[in-house]
Formats: C-alpha cells, sequence, structure tokens
C-alpha cells in the first residue's frame, strides 16, 4: 500500500506541476537573457512557495510538507521539461535538506520560516575554487561572530537572500548564515545557462542570529547529504531537459513535409 500512495502522490506531483507550469512559465519568457546573469523572479517564486514546492523537503515541525527527495526529484524532471528556468536545487531541495540535520531552534525556525514563505532565498554556500569536490576544504573564517573569505558558484545569491555558508571558528568546521545585503558582503553576478551563478566575497561580514546553524563532523555531515541530495535533484531535473528537447524534436519531425 506505500508504494502505491508513493506513486499516487507522485503522479498528482507531476500533473500538478505540469498544469502550473505550462500556463505560468512560457520558455519564450527567457527571451534576451541568453549571455545575461538573469535575476531569480520574484513574482514566479512567490507562486511556487504558495503552492508548497519550497517547503516540499522541510518537516511539518518547521512548517514544511514533509516530504522526501523522491517528491522532490519528480518536480524537478517536470521543471526540466518546462525550462523553469529558476533555483529550485539550490535555494529548496539543497539548504532544506541542510536544515533538516541543524537542531530546532530560533535560527532554524526563522530560516525554514523564510524558504516556506518564500519571503527570502537560501542559498548555500560552500565551494571556494573551481573543481572543488569536497566541502571539508575550508578556507573561510568565522572570528567574533564576523565572517571573512570566499565562496564561488553559488546558486541563488540575490539582494535579498541568506546565505548558509561554510566556515572554520576557532579551527572547527561550521555552518553559519549572512545576508547577502550585510555590510562586508560582495557579490559578483555570472551568466550560467538560463540563470545566474554568483561569487561572494566576505569582509568581516556580520554572522546572523550570533550563533552557528551546525558545527563540527555534523555540520559536515549535512553538507555532504545537502549536495549528495543537490546532484540527485539536479540530474533529474537534467534528465526532464533531454526529455523535453526530445518530444519538441519528435513534434517537429513528425510535421515536417
Amino acid at each position: 500500500m506505500g508504494v502505491i500512495a508513493d506513486q499516487s502522490l507522485s503522479a498528482m506531483l507531476r500533473q500538478s506541476a505540469d498544469d502550473f507550469l505550462t500556463g505560468s512559465h512560457s520558455p519564450s519568457r527567457l527571451r534576451g537573457w541568453i549571455g545575461q546573469a538573469r535575476p531569480v523572479e520574484s513574482s514566479l517564486w512567490h507562486d511556487i512557495a504558495a503552492l508548497g514546492w519550497t517547503g516540499l523537503l522541510l518537516p511539518e515541525a518547521l512548517g514544511g510538507s514533509g516530504l522526501g527527495l523522491r517528491e522532490a526529484t519528480v518536480l524537478c524532471e517536470v521543471m526540466g521539461e518546462r525550462l523553469f528556468a529558476e533555483p529550485f536545487v539550490g535555494c529548496c531541495v539543497m539548504p532544506s535538506l541542510l536544515l533538516t540535520q541543524a537542531e530546532n531552534g530560533p535560527a532554524t525556525e526563522q530560516l525554514a520560516a523564510w524558504q516556506v514563505s518564500g519571503e527570502r532565498l537560501l542559498a548555500l554556500a560552500w565551494q571556494e575554487q573551481a573543481g572543488q569536490m569536497d566541502p571539508e576544504l575550508i578556507e573561510c573564517k568565522v572570528d567574533q561572530g564576523r565572517l571573512s573569505g570566499r565562496k564561488v558558484f553559488v546558486l541563488g545569491a540575490e539582494h535579498q537572500s541568506v546565505l548558509l555558508v561554510s566556515a572554520l571558528e576557532h579551527g572547527q568546521p561550521v555552518v553559519v548564515a549572512v545576508a547577502a545585503n550585510a555590510p562586508g558582503v560582495r557579490v559578483e553576478a555570472f551568466a550560467a545557462g538560463i540563470g545566474a551563478q554568483y561569487h561572494v566575497d566576505f569582509d568581516q561580514a556580520p554572522v546572523l542570529f550570533e550563533q552557528a546553524l551546525l558545527r563540527g563532523q555534523p555540520g559536515l555531515n549535512a553538507l555532504q547529504l545537502s549536495l549528495a541530495g543537490g546532484r540527485i535533484a539536479l540530474s533529474a531535473e537534467l534528465a526532464g531537459q533531454a526529455a523535453g528537447c526530445l518530444q519538441q524534436d519528435l513534434g517537429f519531425v513528425s510535421q515536417r513535409v
């Protein structure tokens, strides 16, 4: 019965996502953005928040739907087919998996509330150089509640975003939250596919909530989980893009004379 229920839920999610994106996200709206750093479309982000997508992976105790990666990949596949250009994997899937590993408290609850409502984007900032695969290679440092260092290839580092940043504090790995518009934060946007990525420099930027969200080995484990889940979700999105291309090609070929 559990398998049947999971299949039924996945089918409902797929149909709902297909209906919504067909009616609200025509690929034509991306014209003119090729080669430019396209910002997140805030009205569309609030729409998917109202549908419950931004809180899909968060537990019910944090205001989310309490669903899993299986359901998230269903959405990602449809998003790929429809060329949904907003950073769902980077700003929903990965931050959610990270927050589920943090202790419940005012900081975690506030971050989850921002994500569920769509009020602020959450963006995971862990990579420090091109080609880096290991999240344990950290040079950013927190000293007396101030963050310094650099992160690269961050998704969703918009002006109103909150960055979830891996760093070292007293030699111990931590994950801290920093507002993207805080003093000491410099964000450089560049075009990436149909969206944007960001390089972010921190110069004594103040840490939100005056405490780390995760610390030590649990923090590294949470980063690994978040990255693994992100890879799976992104693979589903890419599979959806491939399927969408094939459908368009078949439709074009079938109409040729």
